[in-house]
């Protein structure tokens, strides 16, 4: 007896949760088809006409996935959220099973046609979304939430690039429906559960809420949310910055080596190559812009010309290093080089000393014509060693003629290389200085001063 009670009692357990089961759906299925009954989701669901129907828009901002600066692109991953009331959509939980919300797909009721106007992608819905429930709670309070990936279009200003602040915006408003019929609202933008981005950081995030007229004089709801993205320059300054203020610190290296080294032009080119291949590898992160050029391709392009004007300043110098001509230093030259500019920078003066010029060999003015002096004698031997006399004294004067032209010639030699190392040192220092303060301007000044100066 104990085991057919049992069976009876799990029979009827069964049968009676199984008809509350069916009697639940039939009371879901008669609430779904009474609301739906003669409903006409291009109409907004509003009794009275002459007030608008609001609607609360809330975007949740929770990554950065892109920020295309070339495409002037913003790629986003938000939950867009909005609430509103169908006053179409109500009913009495207490007659329908004590149901407090029902849920529908998109295309089943009205949506708000509200988008982002400026977005840069594709305005048809995404496929996922469109099967995202919208819910309905039995006072017609809507609420319908969507993750999206949002590309939108935003003007890159990258003249302080790689420290820039960019500034994108979402434009939101109804497509079709003026401020009358649907007005938008909306609140502060939720950034709790944002995920860091680790190039970009998102300084500040403002809603500003504002009407606007199209051509056809009707008033639109627009909401402008304002996201500032401020670069972290990091990497930018290890692979750019730094190395291209290093290599351009190069050059005034390259006056300090020996003229005689035979290294000194390949040097600077070598350096002015390096800024060039720099330059092309900037270039891939910049969008191609006129009116915004960067300052930091102002840089490069002032420290290509720098290296560019060292290179004719180093031929000039080697020029007078291997000076092979006897021609003396012009006057006025020398007592700018010589008497002040190499004072200034450490060298000896050489105020009070004559250049060295090639004067007219030494007059060799033999005492008296020994031939002459003994005409009458008629001894042959004597008539010949007079003549080697005469032979040997014309040889040690042209000895002494060419030994003076050359240690004359020599000692212009050396006053033109003297002045090439005057040359030198001071082209080492001013391009040391002029580096320094091409690197406090342009890139120490864009990040720590007044960006307005530039």
């Amino acid at each position: 007896m104990a085991l057919v009670s049992v069976l009876l009692f799990t029979f009827t357990f069964f049968t009676s949760a199984g008809s509350e089961n069916a009697d639940t759906k039939d009371v879901i299925n008669n609430l779904y088809s009474r609301l739906i009954e003669n409903y006409r989701k291009e109409v907004i669901p509003k009794n009275n006409d002459s007030s608008p129907m609001e609607v609360e828009y809330q975007i949740a901002l929770r990554q950065l996935l892109d920020i295309d600066i070339k495409k002037e692109k913003l790629t986003t991953l938000i939950w867009q959220r909005m609430f509103w009331t169908d006053e179409f959509l109500t009913w009495n939980p207490e007659e329908h099973g004590n149901i407090s919300s029902v849920r529908f797909f998109p295309n089943d009721i009205f949506v708000p046609d509200i988008i982002i106007s400026n977005s840069a992608g594709d305005f048809e819905p995404i496929k996922e979304v469109t099967v995202l429930k919208i819910i309905v709670k039995s006072d017609g309070k809507v609420s319908w939430y969507q993750p999206l990936v949002k590309t939108t279009s935003c003007r890159m200003f990258v003249k302080f690039f790689p420290y820039d602040v960019q500034t994108c915006y979402f434009n939101i408003s109804s497509w079709t429906h003026p401020v009358n019929e649907i007005k938008i609202n909306s609140s502060e933008v939720d950034i709790q559960n944002f995920l860091p981005h680790n190039q970009w950081i998102l300084n500040t995030i403002t809603v500003d809420m504002s009407n606007e007229t199209n051509s056809n004089a009707q008033n639109f709801t627009k909401i402008s949310i304002k996201i500032q993205l401020k670069r972290q320059p990091h990497f930018y300054e290890m692979n750019l910055v730094i190395p291209t203020a290093l290599v351009s610190g190069l050059v005034f290296l390259g006056f300090l080596l020996p003229s005689d080294s035979g290294e000194k032009v390949g040097f600077g080119i070598t350096v002015f190559l390096s800024l060039c291949v720099n330059l092309l590898i900037i270039s891939d992160f910049l969008p191609a812009s006129s009116t915004d050029f960067p300052v930091i391709g102002k840089y490069y392009l002032v420290c290509i010309f720098m290296v560019a004007f060292s290179l004719v300043i180093t031929m000039v110098v080697l020029t007078f290093h291997h000076h092979g001509s006897v021609k003396p230093i012009p006057d006025i030259v020398a007592f700018i080089v010589f008497d002040y500019l190499g004072p200034c920078i450490g060298f000896s003066s050489r105020k009070g000393v004559r250049r060295a010029k090639i004067s007219n060999p030494i007059n060799w003015s033999p005492i008296a014509d020994p031939i002459k002096s003994f005409d009458s004698t008629n001894d042959a031997n004597i008539k010949d060693m007079l003549h080697s006399l005469k032979n040997i004294e014309s040889m040690c004067a042209s000895f002494m003629e060419s030994r003076q032209i050359e240690l004359q010639r020599n000692k212009v030699m050396k006053d033109w290389q003297y002045l090439a190392r005057i040359l030198d040192t001071f082209s080492a220092m001013l391009f040391f200085v002029i580096n320094v303060g091409l690197c406090t301007y342009f890139v120490i000044g864009i990040r720590y001063f007044d960006k307005s100066l530039y």
